[in-house]
């Protein structure tokens, strides 16, 4: 099990093969979500082995996870192409930024629109080689001394329109409404079920049981 940092750039690498390993790239909104992708990250890297009894069994999957938000764009195109799960840490701030056209949601929306491209891009006549894996962040709030939690809202596509990506990266292949619709579209997981998300990435990379 390995950890990607910024000063190992094995990505930059062109003589690093990486045809024999699991990528799992965690993208997050450093606008609202950062400390959330920062448990997560901690998480995966300190249970992941203990939640296996064999030491091998994790040692070609690699957790990239960009801790610099200065420069979280570098790479992420080449580490794309090279992932098998992406991870998209997902809450209602973030949504509200996107639905408002918010400055700081252009570089986050290209990424969506990338993932989702390779996703729809997949040949559907082999196994499946990547996956999207949607972590919502739930908000807690209180209500006569009870905490209760506030669902993602992720019924409503109208509220995204119907108009392509101004990034000048973008492909424009897709409406932002369309992006968004096929990200809610596919199975989540809380980010309160963090066990849930290991129990994810060990049924698609096919080490344990389903």
């Amino acid at each position: 099990f390995f950890i990607f940092s910024k000063k190992e750039n094995h990505w930059q690498n062109p003589s690093h093969n990486f045809e024999n390993e699991k990528i799992c790239f965690i993208s997050y909104y450093h606008q609202s979500d950062c400390k959330f992708a920062h448990v997560l990250f901690h998480f995966l890297e300190n249970s992941i082995h203990r939640r296996s009894n064999n030491p091998q069994e994790y040692s070609n999957l690699k957790i990239i996870f960009d801790q610099n938000s200065e420069n979280v764009f570098d790479n992420w195109e080449k580490i794309l192409d090279t992932s098998s799960i992406v991870i998209l840490i997902i809450s209602n701030k973030s949504l509200e930024l996107i639905k408002n056209g918010d400055r700081h949601s252009i570089k986050i929306l290209l990424q969506y629109e990338m993932i989702v491209d390779k996703l729809i891009s997949q040949d559907k006549s082999v196994p499946q080689k990547f996956q999207i894996l949607p972590v919502y962040i739930e908000e807690s709030y209180m209500n006569n001394d009870e905490t209760f939690q506030k669902s993602l809202d992720t019924t409503d596509i109208s509220v995204y329109p119907k108009k392509y990506h101004v990034h000048p990266k973008s492909p424009q292949k897709y409406f932002i409404h369309d992006i968004m619709k096929e990200i809610f579209a596919l199975d989540s997981i809380a980010f309160r079920d963090l066990n849930k998300i290991i129990d994810n990435i060990k049924k698609f990379i096919g080490t344990g049981t389903t």
